[in-house]
């Protein structure tokens, strides 16, 4: 059976597979109806079709096709036993969990329901997306998936360089091991991760009330958390350069633990009001603060030998930040507090830094920018 269509968007409904279907030019869809058979659907029989949805008895679906959606059936009772062995670039599979899929090379996604029971992206950059799913949280360990609250339902995943987390309050104990993971996007709901630093990541903590851990095991560069509305409650032990924290919300709490044994880096840019920053041991700290974002207290056991950089950014007056360093009494060496004014389009204004010590304490207090004087009180 061969089926032409000269029709831009058509609808096909099938319940055999043809020899080849040519929707010639349009955005098509194919569906199987409810009673088909069909247990290997083989995707190259489909010309210019958009989106394919499959048939209920499905076990097997191939293919190397481009730009193209395969949707599994919700009706498949077998769909545990479906494999899904696709090459090509820029394929989507929409899964209702349970079965086993390999994109293959290419960039493709799997936008996920349920768990599937393997998932491997392979060459390419590949996202594993769970955001539209029902779920009320995912458990993430290593390279296993399950459900919260615990159910039968479980996985692996392999191969995805981007990996989006559901709306509800998930739970990540370690990152994928062989794993080329460059995003992890926790979503919204309240979230707790506990992970070890790897270089070129960015771990993203959507709307909700989350809690992140940072342990270092080596050296790693370039890690950078953003966090969206909610507060967000962050301990990172650095070991490494040109990390970052950025949120939007007031009342973060944010403790950075440097290490002996590197030089440490990072730079904070806390929304709101009201955040707690606590920085431990030898580390370089730029903390940005504008209008919208940086207030708060700086607590600092000022054992570093690198400068806290507080940079104050854009139009401000003297009611808009009120910042406020705690220094132990007891230092011995210089700490060195330095400020930098980057005001983008040249309005003047004054900030506040008040700077608790104790008499005699030896502080070196420079400043950068439109020639400000701050003096520790």
């Amino acid at each position: 059976m061969r089926i032409h269509s000269n029709d831009e968007r058509s609808t096909f409904v099938l319940s055999k597979l043809p020899q080849y279907l040519n929707g010639y030019g349009g955005r098509n869809t194919v569906e199987f109806a409810p009673n088909s058979t069909v247990s290997a659907v083989d995707l190259t029989r489909f010309i210019n079709v958009a989106t394919v949805y499959g048939p209920p008895s499905s076990h097997k679906v191939t293919g190397n096709v481009q730009n193209m959606t395969y949707v599994q059936s919700k009706d498949n009772p077998a769909i545990s036993q479906e494999r899904i062995r696709l090459q090509g670039d820029n394929n989507t599979v929409i899964a209702m969990g349970g079965s086993d899929i390999d994109l293959g090379a290419g960039d493709s996604r799997i936008i996920a329901q349920g768990i599937p029971k393997n998932a491997k992206g392979g060459a390419g950059n590949d996202l594993l997306s769970f955001q539209f799913s029902p779920l009320q949280g995912i458990h993430m360990a290593g390279n296993t998936l399950s459900t919260i609250p615990a159910t039968s339902e479980s996985g692996h995943m392999d191969g995805f360089e981007f990996v989006q987390l559901s709306e509800g309050n998930d739970k990540v104990e370690a990152l994928p091991t062989n794993s080329e993971i460059q995003v992890l996007d926790l979503g919204g709901g309240n979230d707790t991760a506990s992970i070890i630093g790897r270089s070129n990541f960015a771990l993203l903590l959507g709307k909700g009330r989350d809690s992140v851990t940072i342990s270092a095991q080596s050296t790693y560069n370039n890690l950078h958390i953003y966090g969206d509305a909610g507060p967000k409650r962050i301990a990172m032990e650095l070991q490494g350069q040109d990390n970052s924290i950025v949120t939007r919300g007031s009342n973060n709490d944010v403790r950075l633990v440097g290490s002996v044994a590197t030089d440490n880096s990072a730079a904070l840019a806390l929304g709101g009001a009201n955040n707690q920053v606590e920085l431990i041991g030898d580390l370089a700290v730029d903390y940005h603060i504008t209008r919208d974002s940086g207030a708060g207290v700086i607590r600092d056991d000022a054992k570093r030998s690198k400068p806290l950089h507080v940079v104050f950014r854009g139009t401000l007056t003297e009611d808009d930040i009120k910042s406020t360093l705690f220094l132990p009494i007891g230092t011995a060496d210089p700490v060195e507090v330095r400020f930098s004014i980057k005001n983008e389009n040249g309005a003047g204004f004054t900030d506040t830094l008040t700077i608790y010590t104790w008499p005699g304490a030896n502080i070196l207090c420079s400043t950068e920018g439109d020639g400000k004087t701050f003096r520790p009180n």
